[in-house]
């Protein structure tokens, strides 16, 4: 089974380019990877941030609404 690791930002990515060659990957191949991985990771922070505002927006009125419905017992 696969785990993934909390600390390593570079290794959560939803696809990973894979190398060539199953045997150890070249300088060039690591740092091409490397500079994918950074590359996907800024896409989804830019994603996640023009999606911001509009999922608050969906969820106050049910927040709100969650807030002041009585409590039953």
């Amino acid at each position: 089974m696969d785990t993934v690791d909390p600390d390593d930002v570079l290794g959560n990515a939803s696809f990973k380019p894979t190398v060539a060659n199953p045997l150890p990957p070249t300088v060039d191949e690591m740092k091409a990877i490397c500079e994918w991985l950074i590359n996907d990771l800024k896409a989804k922070s830019i994603i996640t941030i023009a999606f911001l505002p509009l999922s608050n927006s969906l969820f106050q009125p049910v927040i709100r609404w969650l807030l002041v419905m009585p409590r039953r017992s």
